[in-house]
């Protein structure tokens, strides 16, 4: 990690306890390691919500003033952070429920699923999802669960990980774009 981090985190704390709006801009790296910015290197403007840590990386979880978007940006690829005087839009993000959606930190629509799983994969669901979800029968050897998810590659990876051993039952949209995903994925192979 580099040392930016730690000025940034220590930015946008006191920009989250003192419920400031902040802007920043942002980047990317191209292939060969050179900073890039995005939205052509115009400034983000956001109410920060909270930090997040995730796969040993730092997000920061807020919400765009310009189109009340729910967003998240990796902290070490935020640069020339500034705390404005304009007050933080007020808290709308339960934290615990929207950490639980996420897969990897990677955005995307949050969606309720049904999802069947093998019987011996109910540790698996629960790690996932936490004791409240409910669990259905579904036969003697699976059940289902109705779970919110933010449907995402990661997402996908992860149904794939479980090498078969869950389903998604509905919406069938989100049942479509899995086999997308999983016919993108054979296609390098073939």
């Amino acid at each position: 990690m580099n040392e930016s981090v730690f000025y940034n985190v220590d930015a946008l704390s006191e920009a989250i306890e003192g419920q400031k709006c902040i802007s920043f801009k942002y980047f990317e790296y191209d292939r060969d390691k050179n900073q890039v910015f995005r939205n052509n290197g115009q400034r983000y403007h956001v109410s920060p919500e909270f930090l997040v840590w995730d796969d040993e990386n730092y997000y920061l979880v807020s919400i765009r003033t310009d189109d009340g978007q729910l967003r998240h940006f990796r902290v070490d690829k935020m640069s020339d952070i500034v705390i404005s005087d304009l007050p933080a839009l007020p808290a709308s993000v339960d934290q615990a429920r929207y950490t639980g959606w996420l897969f990897g930190m990677y955005g995307g629509e949050v969606r309720s699923v049904r999802l069947k799983f093998a019987n011996e994969l109910a540790g698996v669901a629960i790690d996932r999802f936490g004791k409240n979800v409910t669990f259905a029968p579904f036969g003697d050897d699976h059940f289902t669960a109705n779970v919110e998810v933010i449907v995402s590659p990661q997402f996908m990876a992860w149904l794939v990980g479980l090498g078969g051993k869950v389903q998604i039952l509905s919406p069938d949209d989100v049942r479509e774009r899995f086999k997308n995903h999983l016919r993108g994925c054979l296609e390098i192979y073939e």
